[in-house]
């Protein structure tokens, strides 16, 4: 008998939880990338190289580049040609 009563507890908790809902997730996750596209630096502002983390003043001429909606920019041309052969080797989730 407290077997089945435990089977049932274990149930209803079960049944209690609410599931994942997985097209909200995806919703909200395309809500972050849509902000973090739009929070395009403005010149002047700091900024960090995707490549090495270095800190620098966002000029009119820093190279930059787009990946999965979001704008990244680096130290120098040649970083941001390593960070296009291999974008998901820099970008942290």
């Amino acid at each position: 008998m407290k077997y089945i009563l435990w089977i049932l507890f274990a149930l209803a908790v079960t049944d209690a939880v609410p599931a994942p809902m997985p097209a909200v997730a995806e919703e909200r996750q395309a809500e972050i990338s849509e902000a973090a596209a739009s929070a395009k630096a403005k010149l002047g502002d700091e900024v960090a190289c995707a490549v090495d983390g270095m800190k620098m003043q966002l000029q009119a001429d820093t190279p930059s580049a787009e990946y999965g909606g979001k704008v990244y920019y680096f130290c120098s041309e040649a970083e941001r040609q390593t960070f296009l052969q291999q974008p998901e080797r820099f970008v942290h989730k």
